[in-house]
């Protein structure tokens, strides 16, 4: 498959939760975060790293892709935006961990998982107030890939 398509699947996923409606997790696009309320989750390409030597006997290469979610939580400052965060992380976690197997019937995915979260960070606005409460969180995908053409017989 693709790394697009590894990542437009892990977005319908989210979009599933009830947490979130389909407008609240975009792929890039921050914009999102103009609106109030929230949750809101944006997926953007993180690293990646290749493997593997395909031969002529038909072995495949094994892309690791990183998606990265950033899920944010409106600062409202009463504390319950840590209580929230938390609370949506988990829910994150949960649903992703039920398709640890394929991405849902992604070709050629082995594993997905939200393998890292770091640390909590605050995004302020303009004026410098506190804004949103925002964690990025990794998903790690291992997929494997047949290459085809060039010096490999299809």
């Amino acid at each position: 498959m693709s790394y697009v398509t590894i990542q437009a699947k892990a977005q319908t996923l989210l979009q599933a939760l009830s947490l979130f409606g389909d407008a609240d997790v975009t792929r890039g696009d921050y914009r999102v975060l103009e609106q109030v309320g929230g949750p809101y989750c944006v997926l953007t390409p993180g690293g990646f790293k290749r493997s593997g030597a395909a031969t002529s006997y038909g072995e495949k290469k094994s892309n690791f892709w990183d998606v990265t979610f950033d899920l944010f939580e409106r600062h409202w400052g009463d504390g319950s935006e840590y209580d929230n965060l938390v609370a949506d992380r988990q829910t994150m976690i949960d649903e992703m961990d039920k398709y640890d197997i394929s991405l849902d019937g992604v070709s050629g995915v082995m594993y997905a998982a939200i393998t890292k979260g770091d640390p909590v960070r605050t995004v302020y606005d303009q004026a410098g107030a506190a804004h949103w409460l925002m964690q990025r969180m990794t998903l790690e995908v291992h997929e494997k890939v047949d290459i085809q053409g060039g010096e490999y017989p299809s």
